[in-house]
């Protein structure tokens, strides 16, 4: 189940990257070549980068790739219970944190769901739903790990 899910974040984040990647260089040919600039690129490009770097930072959640202090993991190396309680305690902390993220998102998006955006007259609180879409996905994650270190708690491991 988690690699299927790992896939289709990936997928989503593959192409739309890839459609970003298309849009600016139709931009530059259009501006430069063309000399009649896509009023819409800019627009549109700035806001998948978004969607992009949140897509990104599930896929890191995922893969344990986010940037993190390894300060009291290293002091308690030798202490396998110590290293443990940590662990569980980060994943709480990670969790928390993620469900402030979903509140504080979900406030942002009635407020800007009237707001549009200047070219294509998209609501805002679309381009801003990604904030509680992505910590909920990252704290749906983390309560799963956490649940598998609880269940391990008592293993050599």
């Amino acid at each position: 189940m988690r690699m299927r899910v790992e896939r289709i974040i990936t997928f989503i984040g593959c192409s739309v990257l890839s459609l970003l990647t298309i849009i600016i260089i139709l931009q530059v040919i259009f501006r430069y070549v063309l000399q009649m600039p896509l009023a819409w690129s800019e627009e549109v490009s700035r806001y998948m980068m978004v969607w992009l770097v949140y897509l990104g930072s599930i896929l890191a959640m995922m893969s344990h790739s986010h940037v993190r202090t390894n300060l009291l993991t290293n002091f308690l190396r030798d202490k396998i219970i110590g290293r443990k309680y940590i662990n569980i305690l980060e994943k709480i902390f990670s969790i928390l944190y993620m469900l402030i993220i979903i509140y504080s998102g979900w406030l942002v998006i009635p407020i800007t769901i009237f707001q549009r955006t200047p070219i294509l007259k998209i609501p805002m609180g679309i381009v801003y739903l990604i904030i509680p879409l992505s910590a909920a996905s990252m704290a749906l994650f983390m309560g799963i790990e956490l649940i598998f270190s609880i269940r391990n708690f008592g293993s050599k491991n």
